[in-house]
């Protein structure tokens, strides 16, 4: 009966962001999937999943990272719980992009409610220049 009464749990959003190649969609589809079970594409617009976790649901906004679409990132970060920023710690040559489109994130007075995690991925690569 408790269950009757209790207040529905309201959906998280998450953003998964970064550069193109990053890896934000291979870590959504193993999320949903088991890892490596099918081959993934560039992202072009967005991915949305649904997962439940630990009596939470979230939802899951896989957003492109080409240059021509990092503009609209900042249109998705109203009603968003968290930004995962994901860059691919084995190409060196594109840091400094990762960098400057990560800064732009936290310099946004939007977000500033919002947690921002910053995942190194790829660290299973050989030529990895962020080692953690």
């Amino acid at each position: 009966m408790g269950s009757l009464f209790s207040k529905k749990q309201k959906t998280k959003r998450v953003l998964l962001l970064g550069l193109d190649g990053a890896g934000k969609s291979t870590i959504l589809q193993n999320m949903m999937t088991s890892p490596n079970q099918s081959q993934t594409y560039p992202t072009i617009g967005f991915n949305v999943e649904r997962i439940q976790y630990d009596q939470s649901d979230y939802e899951l906004w896989d957003i492109g990272g080409q240059s021509k679409l990092r503009s609209f990132w900042s249109n998705h970060f109203i009603s968003t719980k968290v930004i995962a920023f994901v860059v691919d710690s084995n190409d060196v040559d594109r840091l400094a992009e990762a960098k400057t489109a990560f800064d732009g994130i936290i310099d946004d007075n939007r977000t500033c409610q919002i947690s921002i995690i910053l995942i190194a991925n790829k660290q299973d690569l050989p030529h990895v220049s962020l080692r953690v």
